[in-house]
Parts: structure tokens; C-alpha cells; sequence
């Protein structure tokens, strides 16, 4: 009988010696909070052996810490990208592997997981949600790779937080879609000293990603001096070397969107016309550059995602200024520029719009929701987005 710890827990061990299997010493060992709780559970486990052959020890299996470089191997030869498996290696890294990685994959329970995930939710808020679904995604692999026979996060549930952020969208989320409203027709008039900027804040209403209205390029509009006859494909995004895991630094544009699905949707008269105007500036990139064809540059090259955040503050501080002379824009009133796609999402899901199609305008499908969600027809699109003209103009 000893102290020990036990899936990051202290633990009274009781072990029985058992003899020798292959000239090593074999141990029936249990764990208990205490030394009478421990015990029974060897007692328990004893009898089990001795009446059921099967629970005899099986093959050893890769611990957990072995095993991660498996998986990390797998999914890397699925597409993702170095950052993301950077990411993942790190969370395990730092969360998972101090606590379960010596143990053999096959020995690992769904208390083990709970608990971990537990004291995860306590210390490290934030981290739980991402680290239940990284394993959970180890675990499927290695239960289809034979590692495992059964996936011990089967009947677990990921436990999601509520942040702060979400909060705030859903209580201003109305105040929102009719400050969008206002500011878009007060950047429609040719007086308004940000009229320059209508057709940048066009395309944000359209609920696209920071990475992907910043990575458009004029190749991606098509029917632009075709009335009622434009759509956009949204199929490249701009990203940013990381120079820890690439050896380079600097922005660039690649060529495939978050969820690898490149998306069309056609384009009401508005922004049609507010493109066209975008267009008619003659802003070109950099000659012989990947910036040459974007359609909003600045300086001959990409704008950055701070860049971006500025402008968007910048923008609301000066619509709510125009109503409160010398006041700073209140935090109830301000909103981040990727909330505009809960703007257009509440606006859809008002108008009653399909859900297949709004994820096709979105874009905001996983890899289960694809297969289902790629069913949106043309004129369903056509007619969202005709609905869609009509709460903000």
C-alpha cells in the first residue's frame, strides 16, 4: 500500500504481486481517495481475475504521448494546415500529456477524460472546449485504426461556455442590424465624408470572414456590368506567414477557404453597383504581384487585419458621432467587424431563409454539415439575397 497519484489526482494504491508473465513481475494494482477504498477495490479486481480469464492483462498498447504523433501524422495528411497542427500539438502538449500521456490508449477511461476535462474547466476556461474536441477527434482515429476497441468519450458531452462576447451579440444583436441599416445609408451618400468606403462596407455586410473580404480578388466577381446578373465566388482568403513553423514572414493569399468549400452566391443590384464603383477607382496591387488583382489595396498592397479593425472603429465612432457631437462610441454600441455575419445570419434566420441555404452564403459548414448543406439551389440563394437587400436598404 503507498501514495501515489493517479490521473493527476492523489491516490492510495494497493497491489498484489502476481507473479512473473514473460520474466517481468505482474502487479494487480487498484486505486482508491483512501487505504479501505483501495483495498476494496483490489479485493474486487482480484476476484475478477481469478473468475473471468478474460480480464487477463492484454497485448500493451501505445501510450497516449505516442500515440499523439499517430494522429498528428493523420491529420496532417488530410490538408491541415502547419498552424493548426502546431496548435493542436501544443494543447496537447500542455494539457493533456502531464496528465494522461504515459498511460496506454486502451487503458484510458471516460473518468480519466471527465476528470481531466474537469479540472481543465476550472483553471483554464477557454482551453476545455478545444481540448474535449481535439481528443475526441484522437479518439474517433483511434478507434477506426484498430488502437482502441472503443472510444471512452462515446457518452461524453462538450460542455460549451457561454463567453462574454456571445452575450453581448445576443442582447444587442436588433441594435445592431438597424445601426448596419443606418450606416450603410449614410456611406450611400456621395456627401458623407466615408462615401469612398461604400462599397468595402457592402461586402462586409454580406457576412463574409475578415481573411476572406481582404483576399477577394476582381476574378472572383463575375457579371459586374450585367444588371441582376453578378455573383461572387468566395475561394482564396488572405493569411499571414507564420514564420515560426514557415521560415518566412509577410501576408499572402491561399487558395482555398476555412472549410476548403469554395462558395457562390449571386448579388442584388446594391452591391452590383457598389462594386462597380469600387472598380471604377482604377485601385490596382503591385504590377506582378499576388496584390495586383485585389479589390480593395491600399498603397498598392493587401490591407491587414488590423487595418481593418481600425477602419471598422473608426467608421462607427464617426456614425455615432454624427448623433452625439464630441462623444466616444459607448461599448453597447460597437461591434466587431466579424459580427456582421451574426448580422446577416439574424437577418436570414428572421426572413425565414432555409438553413442549407443561409450555411451556402455563410459558408460555415463542418465537415459533417457539407454532404447535407450543399443541396441550396440557385433561386434560393437568389431569392435570400433579394430578401436580404430589403432589411438593410
Amino acid at each position: 500500500m503507498f501514495k501515489t497519484t493517479n490521473g493527476g489526482r492523489d491516490k492510495w494504491c494497493a497491489q498484489k504481486y502476481i507473479g512473473k508473465v514473460n520474466g517481468r513481475n505482474r502487479y494487480i494494482r487498484a486505486y482508491g481517495d483512501t487505504q479501505e477504498l483501495a483495498l476494496s477495490a483490489l479485493d474486487r479486481l482480484t476476484r475478477q481475475r481469478l473468475m473471468n480469464p478474460s480480464t487477463q492483462r492484454k497485448p500493451s498498447s501505445p501510450t497516449l504521448k505516442k500515440y499523439l504523433s499517430v494522429w498528428l501524422k493523420h491529420i496532417e495528411s488530410k490538408g491541415v494546415t502547419p498552424g493548426t497542427l502546431l496548435k493542436y500539438q501544443r494543447d496537447m502538449d500542455n494539457h493533456v500529456i502531464p496528465v494522461l500521456g504515459s498511460k496506454p490508449i486502451n487503458s484510458i477511461t471516460e473518468a480519466d477524460i471527465s476528470n481531466l476535462l474537469i479540472d481543465l474547466s476550472r483553471s483554464i476556461p477557454g482551453a476545455q472546449e478545444h481540448i474535449f474536441s481535439e481528443m475526441r477527434n484522437l479518439f474517433i482515429y483511434a478507434e477506426k485504426s484498430g488502437a482502441i476497441q472503443s472510444n471512452p468519450m462515446r457518452l461524453l458531452t462538450n460542455k460549451k461556455r457561454t463567453p462574454a462576447i456571445r452575450d453581448k451579440q445576443e442582447k444587442f444583436i436588433n441594435r445592431y442590424v438597424s445601426m448596419a441599416r443606418g450606416l450603410r445609408r449614410w456611406l450611400e451618400q456621395e456627401d458623407c465624408p466615408f462615401h469612398d468606403d461604400y462599397p468595402r462596407l457592402m461586402v462586409l455586410l454580406l457576412g463574409l470572414r475578415r481573411e476572406e473580404i481582404l483576399g477577394l480578388t476582381w476574378d472572383c466577381i463575375t457579371g459586374l456590368n450585367k444588371k441582376n446578373g453578378a455573383h461572387i465566388t468566395i475561394k482564396q482568403v488572405l493569411k499571414r506567414h507564420d514564420k515560426s513553423i514557415e521560415g518566412v514572414s509577410g501576408w499572402y493569399i491561399r487558395h482555398s477557404t476555412k472549410n476548403g468549400k469554395s462558395r457562390t452566391f449571386p448579388l442584388p443590384e446594391p452591391w452590383r453597383k457598389a462594386l462597380l464603383m469600387q472598380k471604377s477607382k482604377g485601385l490596382n496591387g503591385a504590377k506582378g504581384t499576388e496584390w495586383e488583382n485585389l479589390v480593395f489595396v491600399t498603397n498598392g498592397h493587401n490591407y491587414t487585419y488590423n487595418a481593418q479593425w481600425q477602419w471598422w472603429r473608426k467608421l462607427l465612432t464617426a456614425y455615432w458621432q454624427k448623433g452625439h457631437p464630441g462623444e466616444d462610441l459607448p461599448d453597447d454600441y460597437y461591434w466587431r467587424p466579424h459580427d456582421n455575419r451574426h448580422v446577416l445570419a439574424s437577418i436570414m434566420g428572421e426572413l425565414g431563409v432555409p438553413l442549407p441555404t443561409a450555411q451556402s452564403i455563410l459558408g460555415h459548414l463542418d465537415a459533417a454539415m457539407t454532404l447535407y448543406y450543399t443541396h441550396a439551389m440557385e433561386e434560393g440563394l437568389k431569392e435570400a439575397m433579394t430578401n436580404v437587400e430589403s432589411k438593410l436598404l
